[in-house]
């Protein structure tokens, strides 16, 4: 999949506009969402990015990553340079999640990391872990529909050790997408990549891209209004 080589954030509209090198000279509109699933106990969490593209209608998972912290400097690898990413390339400031208990313990770790910058802003999803079917219907809707674009070869940009370790952690969201469509899946809580992904459709089905009202003129007089 093509990366953007410059962004631009139209604030009137809330969205972010890419530019690639195949068109330079022309930019595409998109809505940029994210989704996060947080570690829990042995599972390492991960992170999605993706582009609602507005002429179109089609959902690019542009960028994607485990992680198994917050911080900057404990272990590789860790989620702030994934959000300095979604930044700095896509203007992204918006991620969903699941209400869980290891929600605010990662939240105020990103709040008190100082290369965290501008802020993330998350947004809870109405999305119930222990029924998980209504979502991954959607997720089949949106691959019949050839409505959501997945990056087949993506790769983590880590040091070798830690890049063997998250093979055995079935790889990136296409291959654990299909690992678990072909019913392989023995531990959900393996597949952090397939949460993810249901979190953020979920999210972006409650809070779609909604173009922005014209504003209304006001009168200046009354007899504006005649």
């Amino acid at each position: 999949m093509e990366k953007p080589i410059e962004v631009e954030f139209d604030q009137a509209n809330g969205v972010s506009i890419l530019t690639f090198s195949s068109n330079p000279y022309h930019g595409e509109k998109y809505l940029m969402r994210g989704s996060v699933v947080w570690p829990v106990a042995m599972e390492v969490g991960y992170a999605l990015l993706s582009g609602y593209e507005i002429s179109s209608g089609k959902v690019l998972i542009f960028e994607e990553s485990p992680f198994l912290s917050v911080q900057t400097m404990e272990t590789t690898p860790n989620l702030w340079i994934f959000l300095r990413t979604a930044y700095e390339k896509y203007r992204a400031r918006y991620f969903f999640y699941t209400n869980s208990p290891e929600h605010r313990r990662y939240f105020l770790q990103v709040v008190r990391d100082p290369l965290i910058t501008p802020r993330p802003a998350f947004v809870e999803t109405e999305y119930d872990t222990s029924k998980p079917d209504r979502i991954d219907n959607l997720i089949l809707e949106y691959q019949a529909r050839k409505k959501i674009v997945i990056q087949k070869e993506y790769s983590f940009d880590f040091p070798k050790d830690v890049s063997e370790n998250f093979n055995v952690l079935n790889g990136n969201l296409y291959k654990q997408l299909k690992a678990y469509s072909y019913g392989q899946v023995i531990n959900e809580d393996s597949y952090p990549a397939v949460k993810a992904l249901r979190i953020l459709l979920a999210g972006i089905e409650r809070t779609p891209y909604r173009k922005p009202s014209p504003p209304q003129q006001i009168p200046r007089s009354y007899t504006d209004l005649r």
